[in-house]
């Protein structure tokens, strides 16, 4: 799992110059398919295989879509007089 993140970071760098917007639309997307993939009523034979891929595909688009937002969030939504400290303060607290 920590291969897939390290490789999802490096996508995002290279998908960051697009719009935040269609790659957030289209990581949810792509999450989407992986749950539908892990939500099998038995998990034995190629869905044990597939369900394990879908796993790891939802590790890397939740790491190039969804994860760094939350970051956006903490340094745009603070006044600039308290900018410097509040996002640590709240990403501390998370």
């Amino acid at each position: 799992m920590f291969l897939v993140e390290i490789i999802s970071a490096v996508v995002y760098g290279f998908i960051e110059s697009d719009s935040l917007q269609i790659s957030v639309v289209r990581g949810g997307i792509d999450i989407g398919a992986t749950i539908v993939a892990i939500l099998q009523p038995t998990l034995t034979g190629w869905a044990a295989t597939l369900a394990l891929v879908a796993a790891n595909g939802f590790v890397f688009f939740f790491g190039f879509s969804w994860g760094p937002v939350v970051w956006v969030l903490h340094g745009e939504m603070f006044p600039n007089r308290i900018r410097a400290i509040a996002p640590s303060v709240s990403a501390s607290a998370q």
